[in-house]
């Protein structure tokens, strides 16, 4: 039972993030198409003007905020977990695992961070 309603919550979830979006955009997008888009991607101010270096450290200081911010949210089920134990002692470990995991993980993450800076302040 606990298992299903898990599985539903998390189709749900991923439905609502990724499905809807899309097609409430889509039902009020009145644009001209794939061309006019296109034409409107080109002229973002430094899309085109910044080096591979510039690229890359966006999509790396991206990646490091993406993967700290999937390493909160599961700090915080993981404190669900604790708190919503409903007596079962293995799920209880298991979330002071992941959340001993994810701390250790955002002060790798913090570390990774401090050298991309590091190594950006000298070039």
């Amino acid at each position: 039972m606990y298992r299903a309603i898990r599985n539903t919550l998390r189709i749900s979830a991923l439905l609502s993030t990724f499905l809807y979006p899309a097609i409430l955009s889509a039902a009020i997008f009145g644009g001209g198409g794939v061309a006019q888009g296109i034409g409107a991607a080109g002229g973002i101010v430094g899309l085109s003007r910044k080096s591979i270096r510039g690229i890359i450290t966006d999509i790396a200081i991206t990646v490091i905020n993406f993967a700290g911010l999937a390493a909160t949210a599961t700090i915080i089920a993981a404190g669900f977990m604790l708190i919503f134990d409903w007596g079962n002692d293995q799920l209880k470990e298991r979330a002071k695992k992941a959340m001993i995991y994810c701390i250790i993980g955002l002060v790798v993450l913090l570390f990774v961070r401090a050298i991309i800076f590091f190594v950006l302040s000298f070039a």
